[in-house]
């Protein structure tokens, strides 16, 4: 199965949409209603919004299921129109899906959902940063959009230090750019306030949106199954993939490489923000999935007649692993 993306034919996306439904559909048939959590500003803006709507607990059900097809397709535009693969295809749309689908508790709404998809902006931004001489506009872009991210989930301004390294290593270091990133960091921060103010909300504003008690607390790893069996079954892939991804940067052109060695240090991010992911350290799938599902399609898109049967088989555990927890874990 795994050979029908390894081209873009639009009937893929249709496939995707299958997939989808098998891997992520018990979300609409679920009876116990998902558990939000809300602590950053817009999450809280979005559930007051729809509190009162009595198909609210719908709606945060379709918006995950659409938000992950969106991500992952618009992960997957962006690596083509950067030619991040010698061939484009819907791998990594595949995988983006697959890696979010590891946990049953993400099956349903996280603000880290809406957050990712602005972080995945974000890169983009960032990757286009190498064809502009003038790239003012791209870096406090990228700021902007992680700055709205943070709003969604507080978790996702560690990857600001991101940022910084990824307009260094795709330009050379600038402090002015550094500062106009971080402009464009804070400047959503800025302009949610105004709309406090304006409303009268002066406690939330003088409060830093209850930041500082949101980042002082660090997640701790639960281990029981449920926690520790995708990362058993799914590291060592991952790692398998990492080798071949690292082993081939050298071969590529300079552009390449350089986007490459940025996914490659998005990881120790993801690390950072699973500390601090709330409510518990799984909900930042959304952006690990972003460098991860990137790394295994470079592995699976690799066409080798020895490994072939192994990559069917190992997308085929994936997929039941993910299915196997969803009828376990109630």
């Amino acid at each position: 199965m795994i050979k029908l993306f390894r081209n873009n034919q639009p009937l893929n996306l249709i496939i995707i949409l299958v997939v989808a439904f098998i891997l992520r559909g018990s979300v609409f048939i679920r009876v116990k209603p998902d558990v939000l959590w809300l602590a950053a500003p817009l999450a809280n803006d979005l559930n007051n919004l729809l509190r009162y709507y009595p198909l609210a607990d719908s709606f945060y059900k379709v918006a995950s299921f659409v938000l992950i097809l969106l991500n992952g397709i618009y992960l997957n535009f962006i690596l083509s129109k950067h030619n991040f693969f010698a061939r484009n295809s819907y791998m990594p749309a595949l995988m983006y899906l697959v890696v979010n689908s590891l946990y049953p508790t993400m099956l349903g709404y996280s603000s880290q959902l809406f957050a990712s998809f602005f972080i995945i902006i974000a890169i983009d931004k960032l990757f286009s940063m190498y064809d502009n001489e003038n790239a003012v506009t791209k870096i406090i872009d990228a700021g902007i959009f992680c700055g709205i991210a943070s709003l969604f989930s507080f978790d996702a301004l560690t990857f600001f230090p991101f940022i910084i390294y990824s307009i260094s290593a795709i330009r050379p270091f600038s402090i002015r750019e550094t500062l106009l990133s971080f402009f464009g960091l804070v400047l959503p921060f800025y302009l949610l306030a105004v709309v406090y103010l304006l409303k009268g909300d002066i406690n939330t504003v003088k409060n830093g949106f209850a930041l500082r008690e949101q980042v002082s607390q660090i997640n701790s790893i639960a281990f029981n199954y449920e926690i520790m069996l995708p990362i058993i079954i799914a590291l060592p892939l991952m790692i398998l993939a990492g080798f071949t991804y690292q082993g081939d940067i050298s071969r590529n052109n300079v552009k390449t490489r350089k986007i490459q060695n940025v996914i490659l240090f998005m990881l120790p991010f993801c690390v950072a923000a699973a500390l601090f992911a709330k409510p518990g350290f799984e909900y930042s799938l959304p952006y690990y999935a972003i460098p991860c599902s990137i790394i295994l399609s470079y592995w699976f898109q690799l066409e080798k007649r020895k490994g072939e049967l192994f990559k069917e088989l190992s997308f085929a555990a994936l997929c039941i692993l993910i299915i196997a927890l969803q009828i376990i874990i109630k």
